[in-house]
């Protein structure tokens, strides 16, 4: 029994076993099935992530194939936007080179033929003068041996070795001469001339008896011309030589009295005188019934020209097809004239006669003549031997010298080498002019004043002939130590040196030259140097024609004293002088203290004449003075444009399109100045312009209105952001920024409707209320997408400045408000 019970125990402890095992099995095996299955998921979420990364990267593969694309086509849109430009610029340089009609100056010619014997002066006189207007094209010069070869040198020249090149390997064995050096420096086609005597088979008159009166000496090359008429012929050879010569041509004398002012070519096409053929009058009291044209044409050809006036024959310019026509004419003129008796005149100038003859008589295609001194030709012979003739008169009436008779006084430079009354020069430059005052391009026949403008010449070569290139506003003049120089007349500028980079010699504006003339010392208050409103002073009066500047306040009419206000207290007023006038050019709004001082106060005239507040005008400055000072007394002033300010032109194509150069000082005054700056900082990065802008001041405070990079910067942006100081209207910014020629903007100002001639909003400047951004920000958006308009804007902008509100204006604002009050 006990067997019995023990065997149902033991397999119910087997099953019990049997199930712990089934359970353990189970579990282990969903232990599996968890684990597989985590391993699943774990897969699939790796799957997944990695099919994420691979949807990123593809979507940021798209994203920088989109942006390629973009980039690609911005690229493709500035290659073509540069080509565009590009395009333009060849387009203007072309225009610019060919001036309109077709005279490229690469491609223009100056052919002339020197006599023997001339020495370096002669070509320095004719070519460096040329090449000192800018002239770029060609220069061709017939010389002799003599002239490019030292006579020692035993090489035959021939006329077939038509050019100079003192480095050619060949030449090395030449002993060359300084002339011909100094021609080769000068990029100049130099023809050798064969002087030497060969058979001339042109005879002169023949005489009652039969025989020749005179025997000429004629060219090796043409010995059946003589030598003022084979220089036509020369001409032509060396025309047709030069394949480059293609477009403007000039004939001219080469000899003492010719010498040039203005590139000629530059000159014809501003006067729309560029023609197949131009000829040039003679002085009007000068006509063909004189006897170097009558007699022989009369003579030859039976014809008389009568009064009609003379037509120069040293100097002729055309086109290249046009002075090629008119030699051949004159030529077929010369055959004409050598082949008959009658014709052969005993006389050297007998060309001048051909060539009135052949235009009169309707010979000439395509011919125009220029009056006298009204083209780039200024035959000045007969005037000068006029002058002269008078001057030795009166030297010889009073028994002086010639020299004596035009002596210049104490205190006028070389430039003005003949009085005022002969009307024939600009005494600022010595240059001779045209009848509208402009520089005659060439001049002919100088040698005529005998020794009047020998000085002047003689500097005019040593300094490289300064006044030959065009003097446009900003233009850096030339100063000789032997000039005027007013700057000398004021102590402050002897303690600092003043960059010399504004021009004395160039009125800034046309202005009434009606009235007394005034003599102004401007008063020397001993204190520190006023750099710039100095300058201004100095270039108003200076060059204002009603004003001259003395030395002496003792001598003066008008005792002009600018202050600054910067230390007042070692000030020295004019106290004991009449007719003063004071230029408050002090900031802020308060009154000068030592104003009382002056005993006889012409005219108080204040800069910063208005108060404002946060950049916005609050009231007059006047409106707190005490009662003894009456408000109607004390008149508005402003800086004002100047010479040294100009630079408009200075490139061709703008580079920035917006320009901020306001400095980033949170101090002071300059709060309003920050935000501005900020606000254009922020719209240039929001449109993309960072790279086309410049903003920010990199430059000196104080020298700034005298820096080139900074003056370069103005002139080369679009559109330039500037503002007054916070508290105070006025300051040298903005005339420098108008006289750039680009579109300025400028906060709204009062102190500009209160001078004469304001400016307009949109019409020379643009005014904007510094307190809205909004407005601010769409003025700037709409002017740089519209860059036409912006041009124009600050084109009228620049002539509104240079016309009204230069120096000499404000000059001519002093004057109209004092004169009736000057004791004089």
């Amino acid at each position: 029994q006990s067997q019995k019970e023990q065997n149902p125990m033991e397999e119910m402890e087997q099953l019990e076993n049997a199930n712990v095992e089934l359970r353990k099995e189970q579990h282990q095996q969903q232990s599996q099935k968890e684990q597989n299955l985590m391993e699943a998921f774990e897969q699939l979420e790796n799957a997944n992530v990695e099919l994420r990364k691979e949807k990123n990267h593809m979507s940021r593969s798209m994203e920088l194939m989109e942006e390629s694309l973009t980039l690609k086509n911005e690229l493709l849109q500035s290659a073509k936007d540069e080509l565009e430009e590009s395009k333009e610029e060849l387009y203007k340089a072309k225009q610019e080179l060919k001036l309109g009609t077709g005279w490229d100056l690469s491609k223009s010619v100056v052919i002339g033929m020197a006599s023997p014997g001339y020495g370096m002066e002669i070509y320095q006189q004719f070519v460096g003068s040329l090449r000192a207007t800018g002239y770029i094209g060609h220069i061709i010069l017939g010389v002799t041996k003599d002239t490019m070869i030292e006579k020692t040198t035993p090489i035959e020249i021939t006329n077939a070795e038509t050019t100079t090149n003192t480095t050619n390997p060949q030449q090395q064995q030449l002993n060359f001469t300084n002339v011909a050096r100094y021609l080769n420096s000068q990029n100049v086609t130099t023809k050798i001339i064969d002087m030497d005597d060969g058979v001339c088979t042109y005879n002169g008159t023949v005489g009652y008896e039969g025989n020749v009166i005179r025997r000429w000496r004629c060219f090796k090359a043409y010995p059946d011309y003589k030598m003022a008429w084979a220089r036509f012929l020369f001409y032509q050879d060396w025309l047709k030589d030069c394949d480059e010569c293609k477009d403007g041509v000039i004939l001219t004398d080469v000899g003492t009295g010719e010498y040039f002012q203005r590139d000629p070519f530059v000159t014809a096409a501003r006067a729309r005188q560029q023609l197949p053929l131009v000829l040039f009058e003679e002085h009007p009291d000068l006509d063909n019934t004189h006897w170097l044209t009558h007699i022989p044409v009369l003579s030859c050809r039976e014809y008389t020209l009568g009064n009609t006036p003379v037509l120069h024959a040293g100097s002729v310019m055309g086109s290249r097809e046009g002075i090629l026509n008119y030699i051949d004419v004159m030529v077929e003129e010369f055959d004409y004239w050598k082949k008959r008796e009658k014709c052969r005149m005993d006389m050297p100038l007998d060309e001048q006669s051909i060539h009135n003859y052949l235009y009169y008589a309707n010979r000439l295609k395509n011919a125009m003549t220029v009056p006298h001194r009204r083209g780039p030709i200024h035959v000045v012979g007969k005037h000068a031997a006029r002058i002269f003739e008078d001057v030795k008169n009166e030297a010889q009436d009073k028994g002086i010298g010639i020299d004596e008779v035009f002596k210049p006084k104490k205190g006028i430079g070389w430039q003005n080498w003949l009085p005022k009354e002969h009307d024939l020069l600009d005494p600022r430059t010595g240059l001779i002019v045209n009848l509208d005052g402009s520089p005659s391009a060439q001049v002919q026949q100088v040698d005529k004043f005998g020794p009047l403008n020998r000085r002047w010449l003689k500097k005019m070569m040593k300094h490289n002939w300064p006044y030959n290139k065009p003097q446009e506003l900003g233009a850096v003049p030339f100063v000789d130590d032997e000039s005027p120089d007013p700057l000398a007349a004021h102590s402050c500028l002897k303690k600092k040196v003043i960059p010399r980079n504004f021009n004395m010699s160039l009125a800034s504006n046309v202005v009434s030259n009606q009235g007394r003339i005034y003599k102004v010392n401007l008063w020397d208050d001993g204190t520190y140097c006023k750099i710039r409103e100095t300058m201004l002073n100095i270039e108003g009066f200076s060059l204002h024609p009603r004003t001259n500047l003395v030395d002496s306040p003792e001598e003066a009419d008008i005792i002009v004293w600018a202050s600054t206000r910067g230390m007042t207290e070692r000030e020295i007023p004019p106290s004991n002088y009449s007719n003063v006038v004071l230029l408050d050019y002090a900031d802020g709004c308060s009154r000068h203290s030592a104003l009382d001082k002056v005993k006889h106060l012409v005219g108080h005239f204040k800069r910063s004449f208005v108060h404002r507040r946060f950049g916005k005008f609050s009231n007059n400055c006047t409106d707190g003075w005490e009662n003894r000072v009456k408000k109607e007394s004390v008149l508005p002033f402003a800086y004002s444009g100047a010479q040294t300010f100009a630079s408009a032109g200075m490139f061709p194509k703008r580079k920035y399109a917006i320009t901020n150069m306001l400095r980033d000082d949170s101090a002071g005054s300059n709060k309003q100045r920050k935000i501005i700056l900020n606000y254009t900082k922020s719209f240039v990065e929001k449109h993309n312009l960072t790279n086309h802008s410049f903003i920010g001041n990199t430059l000196s405070g104080k020298e700034r209105g005298f820096e080139k990079v900074y003056f370069k910067v103005l002139a080369n942006s679009k559109i330039i952001v500037t503002m007054n100081p916070a508290d105070w209207e006025g300051d040298f910014r903005l005339w420098e920024a108008l006289l750039s020629g680009a579109l300025v903007f400028v906060d709204q100002m009062a102190i500009l409707d209160w001078i004469p001639h304001p400016f307009k909003h949109k019409e020379h400047l643009i005014f904007y209320d510094p307190a809205n951004r909004t407005e601010f920000e769409n003025l700037l958006e709409y002017y740089v997408s519209n860059e036409a308009e912006a041009e124009s804007i600050g084109l009228r902008g620049y002539e509104h400045t240079a016309h009204h509100h230069m120096t000499t204006d404000r000059v001519s604002y002093i004057l109209d408000n004092i004169e009736d009050k000057l004791e004089l």
